[in-house]
């Protein structure tokens, strides 16, 4: 029996070159080459994706609406991938199984690392703005300082000088 003869709703695997070659409705073929670049990774699926392997994933690679592919025409190929990523997450041995909880736990960290790098950035650029603020506030200051000092500096110069008294002898 060959890969062909399975019924689409019996198949686990990504799609092969021969099955996305013997698809006749174009959409149904992109959908079957952006299964095969996710499941597989080549080619690399877009960036949006960012490694997801899920029925949105799949629907935004291939340019399809996600309902197409789970209520629609195309549930039939949404089901096919669910049931390849679960066979693909099956896992098989004990070290497997440690494997799995060490990603887990590496991916847990980066998307904290993640978030805490955002929320520095954020906070940097707030601080930024009050910088500048403040420095604003200094620069108005400084010649607010010096303008006040010019009024003294004239005021000290009538004091020390004054002038003579009409008829004053």
């Amino acid at each position: 029996m060959s890969e062909a003869d399975i019924p689409i709703a019996n198949r686990n695997w990504p799609p092969t070159d021969s099955e996305i070659a013997a698809e006749r409705n174009p959409t149904r073929k992109a959908v079957m080459i952006a299964m095969r670049g996710l499941l597989t990774g080549d080619p690399a699926p877009k960036a949006i994706n960012r490694g997801k392997r899920s029925v949105v994933a799949l629907a935004n690679e291939a340019g399809v609406g996600r309902t197409r592919l789970v209520r629609g025409a195309l549930s039939d190929l949404g089901d096919w991938m669910d049931r390849a990523v679960a066979k693909q997450d099956e896992i098989v041995t004990p070290q497997e199984a440690e494997w799995n909880k060490k990603l887990q736990t590496l991916r847990e960290r980066a998307l904290d690392a993640e978030r805490k790098y955002a929320e520095a950035r954020d906070k940097r650029r707030d601080l930024e703005a009050v910088v500048q603020a403040l420095a604003e506030q200094l620069q108005m200051s400084i010649r607010d300082r010096a303008r006040l000092q010019g009024k003294l500096d004239r005021m000290a110069r009538r004091t020390t000088n004054p002038a003579p008294l009409h008829g004053a002898q």
